[in-house]
């Protein structure tokens, strides 16, 4: 199933979230109904030669129009997907976030997603910091909202970002968390600092652009689930890097998995309410 335009008659979205998947179909109404609660009106989305049946996963949401599927069996294709998300979208949303199935993006007070960006409409870009999450200690897959079951995080963070973009600002993804925009437009992050692509981030990082100058995460944050269970963690790393196709194996990165179980954050719970309620009514409207 593919669809590259907004349906017949409908009116440009001002907030939207693309994403590129393999499989965690079972996960998918979950972070499609989290991101609709925080105010994101449409999805386009990028099969990536999944095997589970994301078809019945997505059926209400693909029989309503929220969600457009492409059929993506490009490997690896993730920045290619990005680029093919702004070009044959760029026209359908005022902003589209670009993160993973396993990242949350919210505004920690509670506001809505659109209501804080109201306030960037003179940027063509907001870089947005992640907090990583570990496994919380379970071993397999535990029933319930993955924002619920994990709670441990880091307490060392990184100062990379995800993007939410101005599609028509921009001219091409620069890797998957930074874009390269129009007449030298640099996107900022929550403070209105500009990522500034010529700022040197360390010996081996040649672009500031996917990095802020410090760790803020007031106004907008993304929960990173990286592994989830152990049982997930390694069927991750099991595969290919999706935007290099590279092999995900590393001894340093398992070692950052215990080091994802230092703070207990329990910020996204106020939203478990809600999204359990939402989650009932999938399919009955």
């Amino acid at each position: 199933m593919d669809g590259s335009g907004p349906r017949a008659g409908r009116a440009q979205s001002y907030f939207s979230v693309s994403s590129m998947f393999r499989d965690h179909v079972r996960d998918l109404p979950e972070w499609i109904e989290f991101h609709r609660l925080v105010g994101a009106e449409r999805f386009f989305l990028y099969n990536n030669a999944s095997s589970e049946d994301w078809q019945t996963a997505l059926g209400p949401y693909l029989d309503s129009g929220i969600v457009t599927v492409h059929d993506w069996p490009l490997s690896p294709g993730l920045t290619e997907a990005i680029d093919h998300c702004i070009e044959h979208h760029r026209h359908d949303s005022h902003w589209i976030a670009f993160i993973d199935v396993d990242e949350f993006l919210f505004a920690p007070d509670g506001a809505s997603v659109p209501d804080v960006l109201r306030d960037f409409e003179q940027s063509p870009g907001v870089g947005v910091n992640r907090y990583p999450f570990g496994t919380s200690g379970h071993l397999t897959r535990p029933e319930g909202l993955v924002i619920e079951n994990y709670v441990r995080r880091a307490a060392v963070l990184n100062n990379v970002i995800k993007s939410i973009v101005h599609p028509p600002a921009v001219v091409r993804s620069q890797g998957v968390h930074c874009f390269v925009y129009k007449d030298g437009l640099m996107a900022v992050d929550e403070l209105h600092r500009p990522l500034d692509p010529e700022r040197p981030i360390g010996p081996k990082r040649r672009s500031g652009a996917a990095f802020t100058q410090t760790f803020s995460a007031e106004r907008l944050r993304v929960n990173h689930y990286i592994t989830k269970s152990f049982e997930e963690y390694d069927a991750k790393m099991s595969l290919p890097r999706p935007d290099t196709g590279g092999n995900r194996q590393n001894p340093a990165l398992d070692w950052q998995v215990v080091r994802l179980h230092a703070v207990r954050d329990e910020t996204i719970l106020r939203y478990v309410p809600q999204l359990k309620a939402a989650l009932e009514g999938v399919g009955r409207g």
